[in-house]
């Protein structure tokens, strides 16, 4: 994930849109296939909802990591300014790959 959001950082600087969001989808479902051990095959919202489920994560940073996943894909195709969009996509699927991860870290504990 970290790869991913590294270059999808240059590709927000590089105003690279369609190349921004393939990395931001990259790094999320990556992040997920990786830390929930699910094949890229079987990647679909409601397993992830069910493995963090399983991972006593909380609802509420479950759902935010599913809006941040519909978010990422409306903000790809949606008019406006791609700019902002860019920007806020980014900072939401950092923030919630660190919230999650802090809940993995604690539920190891």
């Amino acid at each position: 994930a970290k790869k991913h959001l590294k270059s999808a950082l240059k590709l927000l600087k590089q105003n690279k849109d369609k190349e921004f969001f393939d990395e931001i989808f990259k790094a999320l479902w990556g992040y997920l296939s990786n830390k929930m051990n699910i094949p890229v095959s079987e990647l679909s919202k409601d397993n992830v909802r069910n493995k963090l489920k399983e991972k006593n994560i909380p609802g509420e940073i479950i759902d935010e990591f599913i809006n941040t996943l519909d978010h990422c894909e409306y903000a790809r195709f949606s008019p406006g300014d791609k700019e902002e969009n860019m920007d806020k996509v980014y900072s939401m699927s950092l923030e919630i790959i660190v919230k999650t991860e802090k809940w993995l870290r604690k539920s190891k504990s």
